[in-house]
């Protein structure tokens, strides 16, 4: 807030045309008003209550008294006060433009022993439905059989000058006042049941007249319901430490759900854990949005707006790599754990076309192509299985090629009678089965069709039997197999799960050969060491340790 003084605020109600004038200053109205909480005299709560609501009770029968009304003056300086909340006219206090034009089908408030300062939403917002959650204690007007419901009924049609849209009060069986779960517990399930009626009611708590554990129920349970407004009606003006009746004023707090955008950040962890890093994106991205870096900082929370950073660009990176745009990837490296752990790996991967025909680029690629086959094993056993084989074919034409090291293969006709069909290698698709028999077992290479015989120029460049993965030709067929029809049942799901995790261990074995096979020209000796690289963060890297504290 700032410096200004009530006075300036009823100057501001009075040159806003909102409240009639009034040649009293606000502490003057103020301290009138506050005479009914603090009458002269050896006055009993109950006694100050119907002083300030000027009403008498015979029995439980309440009568309205004619002559000075103090809420009436209270009530008229609070509404003329929300509207200037509402028009942002002041920084004074805090602003309600987000509920201006906002009509509640429903008010859930509080109910303690003093309802002067609930009475003053109620009368204010005017919801359609008004629910009260009392404690035992608190169910009755002290000292009274007359039940809450029936005194704020009595308030409202004394009050409310067009009292048509405020249809119905009710009053909800008394809560526990001790502890927070029976609070938390009743208001959970009145919300339930107000939105199975109506998926789109329009809900708002008033957590002024409950004690500190059924504020704190109410405010948890709003916390976890998206679109549940929070008021709570405050006092600008004290005296002996006291709240001065007459300079009430609303407060919205911000719903906990929305700050800490607690269910979105749930579904962000659900979709990373599966790899939907897409769908990661498109929920951070609406948070990062709705948080805000001014948001954050008021809230204490810019550790985690900058988490939320570091998340999106995350899931930007890896939605883009899982695609294997390697490009497109590099645009958005700019978080932690790619510093640390991925060590500029995209570098090494970009540019795809012409790194697979070095020894190192054809390694790296298909250790990539393992990483991200094994991250769709659990959720799209075509794409693992198409990966692992991709990993077999790339080092395979690798091999291939790099034993001649030329675009065209050295050809020799297979019938000397048809001319020679000459084919640019890096732009041929060469059958996986042919250039695995050619580089463990046969010692030329056919292709039908195209009149083609490749014969080894030197036989070192085979690997021969002794190297070859135990079932590698079997294995290569896995992906053919699992993408024939069949009628879905879950042995065949099994039995294809099976294959394609025996493709994955043919597949690093086959990498293994080719680290031993180069590992002059590697960085990284082994599988494990290379792999690392290549795995993406798991949803609690982002997330400080608790030993970390």
């Amino acid at each position: 807030m700032s410096d200004k003084t009530p006075e300036d605020r009823a100057d501001l109600i009075v040159e806003s045309n909102i409240s009639e004038k009034n040649e009293d200053h606000w502490y003057k109205l103020a301290d009138e008003i506050d005479e009914a909480n603090d009458p002269p005299g050896n006055f009993s709560e109950e006694d100050r209550l119907r002083a300030y609501f000027n009403f008498s009770r015979a029995g439980e029968n309440l009568t309205q008294e004619t002559g000075k009304d103090y809420f009436q003056k209270s009530l008229e300086f609070f509404k003329a006060t929300v509207e200037i909340q509402k028009r942002k006219l002041t920084e004074q206090l805090p602003e309600l433009s987000s509920v201006a034009d906002k009509q509640y089908d429903v008010l859930i408030t509080l109910v303690g022993f003093s309802p002067q300062p609930i009475m003053h939403t109620i009368l204010t917002l005017k919801p359609a439905v008004v629910y009260l959650i009392t404690s035992e204690q608190s169910k009755n007007l002290k000292n009274t059989n007359v039940s809450m419901k029936q005194f704020f009924e009595f308030l409202t049609e004394k009050y409310d000058e067009a009292y048509f849209n405020i249809c119905e009060i009710l009053q909800e069986p008394p809560v526990n006042e001790i502890g927070t779960a029976d609070t938390f517990q009743k208001i959970r399930q009145l919300i339930e049941k107000i939105k199975k009626s109506n998926p789109e009611a329009k809900i708002a708590i008033d957590i002024t007249g409950g004690k500190k554990s059924m504020d704190a129920s109410a405010f948890l349970t709003a916390a976890i319901e998206k679109g549940i407004d929070i008021f709570y009606v405050d006092f600008e003006g004290y005296k002996d430490s006291k709240p001065v009746y007459g300079t009430e004023f609303l407060n919205k707090l911000d719903n906990p759900y929305d700050i800490y955008s607690i269910r979105e950040e749930e579904l962000v962890k659900e979709f990373w854990r599966t790899k939907d890093f897409a769908e990661v994106d498109k929920i951070v991205k609406k948070i990062v949005i709705k948080f805000g870096k001014d948001r954050a900082k008021a809230y204490g929370l810019e550790e985690k707006y900058e988490r939320f950073q570091q998340i999106q660009k995350a899931a930007k990176c890896y939605d883009a790599w899982s695609n294997f745009n390697y490009a497109l990837a590099q645009e958005s490296t700019g978080f932690d754990f790619y510093g640390t752990h991925h060590q500029g790996i995209l570098s090494e991967l970009a540019g795809c076309s012409e790194k697979r025909w070095t020894e190192k680029g054809a390694i790296y690629l298909a250790a990539d192509r393992w990483m991200r086959g094994n991250d769709f094993l659990d959720k799209d056993l075509d794409k693992a299985a198409l990966c692992f084989t991709q990993v077999i074919e790339l080092l395979s034409e690798y091999r291939f090629w790099e034993m001649y090291g030329d675009d065209k293969l050295q050809q020799n006709p297979i019938d000397e009678s048809k001319p020679v069909k000459e084919i640019e290698f890096r732009k041929s698709y060469l059958p996986i089965s042919n250039l695995l028999a050619f580089l463990f077992t046969k010692n030329n290479f056919s292709l039908n069709g195209l009149n083609l015989k490749v014969i080894w120029k030197d036989k070192t460049g085979r690997f021969g039997k002794n190297k070859r993965p135990e079932g590698i030709f079997d294995a290569i067929g896995t992906r053919n197999k699992i993408a024939h029809f069949n009628c879905f049942s879950q042995n065949m799901e099994t039995e294809n799960h099976n294959k394609v995790e025996h493709l994955k261990e043919v597949s690093k074995a086959y990498i293994e050969l080719f680290i031993e096979t180069y590992k002059d020209k590697m960085e990284n000796k082994t599988f494990d060491d290379l792999i690392k690289r290549f795995e993406f963060a798991s949803i609690e890297s982002f997330y400080p340790s608790r030993n970390s504290n």
